[in-house]
């Protein structure tokens, strides 16, 4: 237990020494990746690792093994990062976008909010808003790719788009800009707070806070750093509220969203502290649930199981495919579904495969750490080039990559991959505009 939570230790050492600059003091700052990805690896891997330990359900037969895969991980992705960067001094700026260009992402963002609104509007009236009422499967239809896939990726991009459309030139732009991010970043993580979505909720505080500029070119001081612990502490009471009333009664409720409204209203903190017991086993059982699903991956590999070698990421390579251009495409199984059955591994729904399990399963600590430190520099040289060759296009990328790279429980590559095919649909479009508006401004 000492050896890996020295280990555990060393790594949280390393995330908070990224965010001090020697010249300026503590900085976070979404233009320098190594700090800003490290507050979420935190939050996915070292917190509920102390979690179990402070509880007692730590994993003790590999417990040094998961500390030493965390710290390779984090070790592996700032080197990888650092490699990455053509400099360390790095500003982003609004001053290269264009009046026109201004406008038209606007429009992108407006119609991404509606869609985001639709997809929620449809899982309550569907009983499916509270995600922790019951297994969901996608209906493999155009309509349900694009409500429960495209427009569910929309979430932070957007609060992103719109921090960094409120910082234009164009007046008119910015103001409008401005009314739509606090009225979209506020309103979407009250959804996530009540549909019982604890992390999403706190990353798009986060990346609110980014939007706001607190946390964008800005040296964080002490009570910056105390008001971000209170607000995520603030949320993840929220959500314990709304949980606390019966999980069933939620699910079979007429309106979800309503029960969890009434439910958040009258969850008194005395309420929270009579269960408390209850409260501190639930959240830690959640929170370690991919500390202990890598637990199981360990055993069975030492039970005689095998590396899959990229197995897994070949099984959900169809996935990459849209279904409007290939409508009968098979349903995409959940990577950690996939991961269970190639290792003849019990099937559990409600768990989470993550960065580091996932590139153990594949190539074992080798694969952590390489996995990592390609990932590191794929954010690294993201970053640089966002800043030092800024363009709407860059923007999307940069906003769809980060949006989910930061969510810890998800599989990685294939996923990135995604988000680069989600992006060029929203830039395609986006450049369609431009051009037609153009052509037709010249013809005048």
């Amino acid at each position: 237990m000492l050896l890996s939570l020295l280990i555990i230790t060393a790594t949280g050492i390393l995330i908070v020494k990224s965010h001090v600059q020697s010249s300026s003091g503590v900085c976070i700052d979404i233009a320098r990746p190594l700090p800003f990805y490290g507050i979420f690896y935190f939050m996915y891997y070292l917190l509920p690792f102390l979690m179990l330990a402070l509880s007692g359900q730590l994993p003790h037969e590999n417990q040094v093994f998961i500390a030493l895969l965390i710290f390779i991980g984090y070790v592996a992705c700032s080197m990888g990062m650092k490699y990455g960067q053509f400099s360390e001094n790095k500003i982003i700026s609004s001053t290269w976008l264009g009046q026109r260009e201004a406008q038209v992402l606007l429009v992108f963002c407006a119609v991404g909010i509606g869609l985001v609104a639709y997809a929620y509007v449809w899982r309550v009236s569907e009983g499916i808003f509270f995600n922790q009422a019951r297994y969901y499967e996608q209906e493999r239809t155009i309509a349900a790719s694009v409500r429960d896939v495209f427009a569910m990726n929309l979430q932070l991009p957007i609060i992103l788009l719109l921090g960094f459309l409120s910082t234009v030139s164009c007046r008119n732009v910015r103001v409008l800009s401005r009314v739509l991010f606090w009225s979209y970043g506020l309103g979407i993580i009250m959804v996530l707070v009540l549909s019982s979505q604890t992390r999403p909720a706190i990353t798009a505080l986060i990346f609110f806070l980014v939007g706001l500029k607190h946390y964008r070119n800005m040296i964080v001081g002490v009570h910056h750093a105390l008001l971000l612990l209170a607000l995520c502490f603030s949320v993840a009471l929220a959500v314990q509220m709304v949980r606390l009333g019966d999980v069933e009664a939620f699910a079979s409720s007429e309106n979800q969203f309503l029960y969890a409204v009434k439910n958040i209203g009258s969850g008194e903190l005395s309420r929270i502290a009579e269960s408390m017991s209850d409260v501190t086993e639930r959240v830690s059982d959640r929170a370690g649930g991919g500390i202990n699903f890598l637990s199981d991956v360990i055993d069975a590999i030492d039970a005689g199981e095998s590396h899959l070698y990229g197995e897994g990421i070949g099984v959900s390579l169809h996935a990459l495919i849209p279904r409007f251009l290939w409508e009968d495409k098979p349903s995409v199984t959940s990577p950690q579904l996939v991961a269970q059955e190639l290792l003849n591994m019990p099937v559990l729904f409600d768990t989470a495969l993550g960065p580091v399990t996932q590139f153990y399963i594949e190539f074992g600590w080798l694969g952590v750490a390489i996995g990592y430190f390609c990932f590191g520099w794929l954010m690294g040289k993201l970053t640089s080039r966002m800043v030092e060759s800024p363009g709407v296009g860059m923007w999307i990328i940069f906003s769809f990559v980060w949006s989910y790279s930061v969510n810890l429980e998800r599989e990685l590559v294939i996923g990135i991959i995604d988000m680069f095919r989600n992006a060029l649909f929203v830039y395609v479009p986006y450049r369609c505009i431009m051009f037609f508006s153009s052509a037709g401004s010249s013809t005048r």
